[in-house]
């Protein structure tokens, strides 16, 4: 099996559960060579991206469709910026005298991509017909464009819907992700424009800063900028830029829940000595104990002895 037929994954009739992906296809423009047309109905482009993926005929003509045949037709998605392309999904027309059109369709990544040229584009994976199936999936991808163009096969080139796919913005544990922008390129002494590749690290760098309210990242240009205010002046984020507000941070005795990003108690028999986002419980030593919320263990003596019994007590019933 080849490395682009082992990204091709088909599925009858259904869709994979993608929680950590978003599809932004419909962010994007579609074009194609030409559109075919039946009376007063023409198949254009862009019903292939606006989020009908039945694929049925009349009277829903849920699909687009080129008048031009063979390779040299083509459908062009434009997205408005450069993005990682993690997932594409092919949706095909339902009916079996026209679902084996899709045979041989090839898909490409690129940037600033133009109709019909593919010269400094990638091909992510050529589609096999499979009787019965509608939607075609070419998972694992870690492509980076702004494009993505479907040429076709040996017949006209129909598509019911297309989707592309873009890990969803996420922060670190300790921050909450906003909708929005600050301008400028962060706070000059805090860090403007680091070259960071991943997100961690760049709220790593806020962490060490006391004046550090947020920070921006970008997975794709690998830039992170520091800054000193909290919340974004702008109602858009720039580019694919995530703004990450730094959130509550945990006393001594307490730690950051990573699922509810709440302050919780240090259970009994262990201590945290720490203040910050990203504090965590260490068990006491040996012949040391802690009640719940500790910022300390003690040494157990007479009087401590009963304490621990009552915290084991309390814990097993």
């Amino acid at each position: 099996m080849t490395k682009l037929m082992s990204r091709l994954l088909v599925l009858l009739f259904m869709e994979q559960s993608l929680c950590d992906l978003k599809n932004i296809a419909r962010e994007g423009t579609a074009e194609q060579i030409d559109s075919y047309q039946v009376w007063s109905t023409k198949f254009l482009a862009s019903r292939a991206i606006d989020g009908i993926s039945n694929g049925l005929d009349a009277p829903a003509w849920d699909f687009s469709r080129t008048a031009t045949a063979g390779k040299a037709a083509w459908w062009l998605l434009t997205l408005p910026r450069i993005i990682v392309i993690r997932e594409i999904k092919v949706y095909n027309r339902v009916k079996p005298e026209y679902a084996h059109k899709i045979e041989g369709v090839t898909v490409w990544v690129g940037v600033g991509m133009t109709g019909g040229d593919y010269e400094e584009a990638v091909k992510v994976g050529t589609i096999q017909y499979v009787a019965g199936t509608n939607i075609y999936i070419l998972a694992n991808l870690e492509e980076e464009g702004s494009s993505v163009q479907i040429q076709g096969g040996s017949e006209v080139l129909q598509l019911a819907e297309v989707k592309v796919y873009r890990e969803i913005d996420v922060c670190p544990v300790g921050y909450s992700l906003e909708v929005g922008d600050i301008k400028g390129w962060g706070t000059a002494e805090l860090g403007s424009m680091l070259v960071i590749g991943l997100r961690e690290e760049c709220a790593n760098r806020c962490d060490a800063l006391p004046l550090c309210l947020s920070f921006e990242h970008s997975n794709t240009a690998k830039l992170c900028n520091l800054n000193k205010i909290a919340m974004p002046s702008k109602s858009q984020n720039y580019e694919d830029y995530a703004f990450c507000r730094k959130t509550t941070e945990c006393t001594p005795g307490n730690y950051m829940d990573s699922e509810t990003e709440q302050c919780k108690e240090c259970p009994p028999g262990t201590f945290n000595a720490k203040m910050g986002r990203k504090a965590e419980c260490s068990e006491c030593e040996a012949g040391k104990f802690s009640a719940a919320g500790s910022s300390s263990c003690s040494k157990i003596g007479r009087d401590s002895k009963n304490l621990v019994n009552e915290i084991r007590y309390k814990s097993t019933n």
